[in-house]
């Protein structure tokens, strides 16, 4: 009995020490668990904390983006902005601290923004450091950057004939202003609308059936002065350059845009060549790049590219760019303006010929008319030279007609003045400056109808150097050499196979970041600067000052 009674106590002792040591282990466990717990709750908040300071990093860099591009704290709205220190709180519990500074070494002639976000969980901080190197660079895209400028199109199309290109082209296409009374999108036959290219009827954006430009035969997009002749060669600056494939390279920095509208290429039509390396002068035969949304057509297309960014770039430039035309309201210089065209008039010595044209020949003498502003015109039938200073505002046609006899087919002009036609106006013989286009002597031609260059009988193989600009139409006929700009709703050059070159220069600005040599009184006359910010990877275009 006595040997039972031990024996069960035994036991007993025994499921005690079980019982302690399994309340132990529950015990360990639990604690084991709660502290696994509160890791992953410490981590899962330090995670959170760090993404959330990493947004906060990354907006920091974007609102320094945005006021490099735009406004800035300090007023400034060219880039200049410059900050050791700029606190921004997004929320309660996250901000940023971020410092603008121009980078040294390898990273000299950038920006570089170096921002710093924060987020607070309860008693918890994160911080997150972001560094981004920004590349910033700004050229002009405003139509006289351009060779070509072709605003609204006419009947389905913004360039019609075959051409030889060299330099930028600008192609919109966007169609009519309307006023849209039943707010539906598209103009119906009742609604007023604004015909800025003088066809009598309304013209709609052009759609990706429409050809804004067809390219075949002999006509070419490209990139240099190969082919110019000599006489308009030896009155215009330099090509410029730029460094390619490690060279240094005659350049035009050719690009192609067109917002609305396919471009067609056929036969040995070609927008840019290949890269050929060397040659004297070495030239880039490759353009800088195309933009085209609708793409290339024709029994060629897209093949007979070749462009620096490929081929299937959409055009990047948004709404930012409009056609400068002559005949809404504006302001210019602060004061307001019924039109360009009263602009020109208030501002401009009047002529009014009688029976509305006036015919001007190098051989026989005309004026000098001139007013109390500095405008003038002069044409001097001895030495065969037209001055023109300022702005000549002429209310009807005007004719540039070759005189009678030999030698008598060329017009040297001299001054920087701009002559203006309530009408069309018509080019007939050559029309060369006496020094350099535009440095030294600038001409501008502008009509509120059409400007015609070689289209009479007789018109062959004219040399013209110039700034352009048509409301309705710029029109060429027979072969002519043209080398500056062309701004115009339409393009209709012809089958001759024109030969234009673009003149940078007159694009050129000064350090208040005025164009300095293109003639007064052109509409479009305020630069539109287009800033490209580089960095990570991405390249981003916005208009603006720089």
């Amino acid at each position: 009995m006595r040997e039972a009674r031990v024996n069960g106590a035994r036991r007993r002792g025994s499921a005690l020490v079980s019982a302690m040591f399994g309340l132990a282990m529950v015990v360990f466990l639990g604690t084991a668990l709660m502290t696994a717990a509160m890791g992953g709750f410490k981590r899962s908040r330090e995670d959170l904390l760090r993404a959330s300071a990493l947004d906060a990093a990354e907006a920091g860099v974007d609102r320094a983006i945005y006021f490099l591009r735009y406004n800035s704290p300090d007023g400034s709205d060219d880039g200049t902005w410059r900050t050791a220190g700029y606190t921004e709180e997004l929320t309660s519990d996250r901000s940023f601290t971020v410092s603008v500074e121009d980078g040294d070494g390898d990273n000299s002639g950038r920006i570089v923004i170096d921002s710093t976000g924060t987020a607070t969980l309860g008693p918890r901080t994160q911080r997150r450091r972001l560094v981004a190197v920004v590349t910033r660079t700004g050229d002009d895209s405003g139509c006289w950057s351009n060779l070509i400028f072709a605003g609204v199109g006419q009947s389905g199309k913004a360039i019609n004939g075959n051409v030889r290109m060299r330099g930028r082209i600008h192609i919109l296409g966007d169609g009519e202003p309307f006023t849209d009374s039943d707010q539906d999108g598209a103009h119906d036959p009742a609604e007023p609308y604004t015909d800025t290219n003088g066809n009598g009827s309304y013209d709609g954006p052009l759609t990706p059936g429409h050809v804004a430009l067809a390219i075949s035969g002999n006509a070419d997009i490209a990139n240099n002065y190969n082919g110019i002749d000599a006489a308009l060669l030896a009155r215009i600056p330099p090509c410029p350059t730029q460094t390619f494939g490690g060279e240094p390279v005659q350049s035009l920095g050719t690009t192609l845009r067109v917002k609305h509208g396919r471009v067609d290429i056929s036969g040995s039509g070609a927008v840019g060549y290949a890269n050929v390396a060397g040659g004297s002068p070495a030239v880039k035969e490759t353009v800088n790049g195309v933009y085209v949304t609708d793409g290339f057509g024709g029994n060629q297309g897209s093949a007979s590219v070749r462009s620096d960014n490929g081929t299937t770039a959409a055009y990047d430039m948004g709404n930012r760019l409009t056609f400068p035309d002559v005949l809404t309201p504006t302001t210019i210089d602060g004061s307001s303006y019924a039109s360009h065209m009263h602009f020109l008039q208030q501002k401009g010595l009047t002529i009014t010929p009688p029976g509305g044209v006036l015919t001007l020949k190098p051989n026989q003498n005309y004026g000098p008319y001139c007013d109390a502003y500095g405008n003038r015109i002069y044409v001097n039938g001895t030495t065969r030279r037209i001055e023109v200073q300022g702005i000549v505002y002429i209310d009807g046609d005007l004719h540039l007609s070759r005189g009678q006899g030999s030698g008598n087919d060329t017009f040297t002009y001299v001054g920087r003045g701009t002559l203006a036609t309530t009408g069309s106006l018509h080019v007939h013989t050559h029309l060369l400056p006496a020094g350099e286009f535009p440095t030294d002597d600038a001409l501008g031609l502008l009509a509120r109808r059409d400007v015609e260059i070689a289209t009479g009988n007789g018109d062959s193989q004219l040399n013209v150097a110039g700034a352009v600009y048509a409301q309705e139409c710029v029109v060429t006929g027979k072969q002519t050499n043209f080398a500056g700009a062309m701004v115009a709703n339409y393009f209709d050059l012809g089958n001759n196979v024109p030969h234009l070159y673009h003149v940078p220069k007159l694009a050129e600005r000064d350090p208040q970041g005025d164009y300095q040599f293109l003639p007064p009184g052109l509409p479009g006359g305020t630069p539109t600067l287009t800033v490209s910010l580089e960095y990570n990877g991405t390249t981003e275009r916005v208009a603006g000052a720089w």
